[in-house]
């Protein structure tokens, strides 16, 4: 398969996904929000993690 063929194919779900909810930019994150608030993936704020690694410097 070419990049450009797998490219092709995530465009046409993205495009399905934003049609399923109006394509409504707000209904779409307001449900990937959804999504992760119920994910079990562990979520990194990369702010945080910047913060942290600056105080731990001299």
């Amino acid at each position: 398969m070419k990049a450009d063929e797998v490219l092709r194919e995530v465009y046409e779900h993205r495009d399905g996904y934003v049609k399923e909810h109006g394509s409504d930019i707000d209904t779409v994150f307001s449900d990937l929000k959804e999504r992760q608030r119920h994910s079990r993936r562990k979520i990194v704020d990369l702010a945080e993690q910047k913060k942290a690694e600056k105080s731990r410097m001299p």
